[in-house]
């Protein structure tokens, strides 16, 4: 398992070996005081937040870019997941600290390949299967005898799609299935890295189009304390 890659991580961030500890004073919900433009209520991406399915391939403008071989729309998805962690702990004022310890856990989630494709199914109850949003994590396959293609440019609707389709894996999916995906649900999100891969010998053509989400979980702690000056105290 490769190491986790965190996004944005409020102020007061502090880590050893064993502990993290973090002072916030985001409040619970959706992280929206402004740090980031354009988060609406659908989601963060707007008009014209086009990005390519994964491979690092960029945006959606020819040639991805200026963000080819940089960013895609599976590290979009992961740094908004990471950054509007709706998990936030309220910091009600000095001395309140959160502490993310061991003991921890990965859980990973993909539909390419994988015993999950039903679980991670939009809607169990539909067995139509057209690329168009059936899971809720980005994946298509290439099927052209039965009408299959795959777009490899995911339009900023579907980016956000995928987006509150990856909070629902990591809120809900991964911890309330244990037998699958081992992550007990006395945990709490940390944060998490999705890459999105191309299946065949095209990246820009592929047989398969997926992402796949790296969730990270931590044991948390909240307490009170008069005086705290390090890690260690």
């Amino acid at each position: 398992m490769s190491k986790i890659t965190r996004g944005s991580l409020p102020i007061g961030y502090n880590e050893t070996d064993n502990e993290v500890t973090i002072t916030v004073t985001a409040t619970i919900g959706a992280n929206t005081d402004g740090t980031s433009p354009g988060f609406s209520q659908w989601g963060p991406f707007e008009e014209g937040d086009d990005w390519m399915y994964g491979e690092l391939l960029g945006d959606c403008s020819t040639g991805g870019g200026i963000w080819y071989g940089i960013r895609d729309a599976a590290t979009e998805i992961g740094e908004a997941t990471n950054t509007y962690r709706y998990k936030y702990i309220q910091d009600e004022g000095p001395g309140w600290y959160a502490y993310y310890t061991e003991p921890s856990a990965y859980g990973e989630a993909t539909v390419y390949n994988s015993l999950q494709n039903q679980i991670l199914f939009r809607n169990p109850n539909d067995p139509t299967i057209d690329n168009d949003r059936d899971y809720m994590i980005h994946y298509q396959k290439k099927d052209i005898l039965n009408g299959l293609e795959i777009e490899t440019c995911i339009p900023w609707e579907d980016m956000n799609f995928y987006y509150f389709g990856t909070h629902k894996v990591i809120y809900e999916i991964i911890q309330d299935n244990y037998s699958v995906f081992g992550v007990s649900n006395l945990l709490t999100f940390y944060d998490c890295e999705i890459d999105g891969i191309g299946e065949g010998f095209d990246p820009y053509d592929p047989d398969y189009a997926h992402h796949d989400v790296r969730a990270h979980y931590k044991t948390r702690h909240i307490s009170v304390i008069d005086e705290r000056t390090s890690i260690a105290d």
